[in-house]
């Protein structure tokens, strides 16, 4: 399977580069909403979750730019950090970066 080359080439990689993680950027709005293969896939990705870091798109991937407000923008952005927090378990909460964060850094 994809998923556990992926897994066999990042251990490879920390022989060399200590402590190194793929970085997976998710979008809540799709999991589950492709064809069978698509969604064992998804299903896989969460099961070894806690082997990446994770990073955060927009809910259904939108862009910035896209969105008419700020609230907009953050409401989105709140979204998948919730689909995080029910789906990606096993990620400490080291690897996401958490709406508050967000929060700070697009009000500075």
């Amino acid at each position: 399977m994809l998923l556990q080359a992926l897994i066999s080439v990042q251990k490879k990689i920390r022989e060399r580069v200590p402590d190194f993680h793929f970085n997976l950027g998710f979008s809540g709005g799709y999991f589950l909403a492709g064809n069978e293969k698509e969604d064992e896939g998804d299903r896989e990705l969460i099961k070894n979750a806690d082997e990446f870091w994770w990073f955060s798109h927009m809910w259904l991937h939108k862009q910035p730019h896209e969105r008419k407000t700020l609230e907009d923008m953050m409401e989105d952005l709140k979204k998948n950090l919730d689909f995080a927090k029910v789906r990606i378990k096993n990620a400490s909460s080291s690897q996401l970066l958490t709406y508050l964060q967000l929060n700070a850094l697009i009000l500075q």
